[in-house]
C-alpha cells in the first residue's frame, strides 16, 4: 500500500472514530429538560380544567418515541380514567404535512378522555417550554405544575404521573430521554 493510500485509510479511521466517540457523548443521557412555566399560562388556548388536573402531551411529529409516548398515555389513560383532562399536541416538523388521519393523529384519538389537536408552528408547545416531544406536563385545578418529565422511555415516569394524578404525592419529575424538536431553545432548563 502507498503511503498515499495509507493517509487516507487512517484520515478515514480516525474521522470515523471521531464521529462515533462524539455520538457516544450523547448516548442514555436525557433530553433537554423543559422549562416549564410554574402556572398556566393565561394567554394560550387549550382550556385548564379547573376541577380536575390538566395534562399537556405535546408530541413532534419527527420523533420515533412519539409513538411510545402514545402508547404510555393510553395505558396511563385507562388506568387514571376521568381524573385528569388530557391534551395531546402534535408539532408538525415543518414539512407542512397533514397531521390529521396520519398514524400518530389515529393512536391519539382512539385514546378516550383525550383532546387531540395539531399545534402549527409548536407556538403553543414553546408557550409551555417542551423542548423534548415526549415530555408531558401536569397541572393542578389551581394551575400550578405538579409534574414535568417523560412517560415513554421509563415505567418510573409513568408511575410518578399516576402517583401525581392520583394525589399521592405534591410534585413528580421524571428525566426524559426524548427528541428535541426544533422549537428547542438552547436558554431552557429543566425544573427543579
Amino acid at each position: 500500500m502507498s503511503t498515499r493510500a495509507f493517509v487516507v485509510v487512517l484520515s478515514w479511521l480516525l474521522s470515523v472514530a471521531g464521529g462515533f466517540g462524539y455520538l457516544s457523548l450523547f448516548a442514555g443521557a436525557p433530553g433537554v429538560a423543559a422549562t416549564a412555566p410554574r402556572s398556566w399560562p393565561a394567554d394560550v388556548t387549550i382550556p385548564r380544567d379547573i376541577d380536575r388536573p390538566t395534562l399537556l402531551v405535546p408530541l413532534h411529529v419527527e420523533s420515533a418515541s412519539s409513538r411510545e409516548t402514545v402508547v404510555e398515555l393510553g395505558r396511563l389513560m385507562a388506568r387514571v380514567r376521568d381524573r385528569v383532562d388530557a391534551h395531546v399536541l402534535l408539532v408538525p416538523g415543518g414539512r407542512g404535512e397533514d397531521l390529521m388521519g396520519s398514524p400518530l393523529w389515529r393512536s391519539a384519538t382512539s385514546i378516550a378522555n383525550v383532546d387531540v389537536r395539531v399545534d402549527d408552528g409548536g407556538t403553543i408547545a414553546a408557550r409551555f417550554g417542551a423542548v423534548a416531544s415526549e415530555r408531558v406536563l401536569l397541572y393542578d385545578t389551581d394551575g400550578t405544575l405538579r409534574f414535568a418529565g417523560g412517560i415513554a422511555d421509563t415505567r418510573a415516569g409513568r408511575d410518578a404521573l399516576e402517583a401525581t394524578i392520583r394525589g399521592a404525592i405534591g410534585r413528580g419529575r421524571a428525566d426524559s430521554f426524548a427528541c428535541a424538536p426544533r422549537l428547542e431553545r438552547d436558554d431552557q432548563r429543566g425544573i427543579p
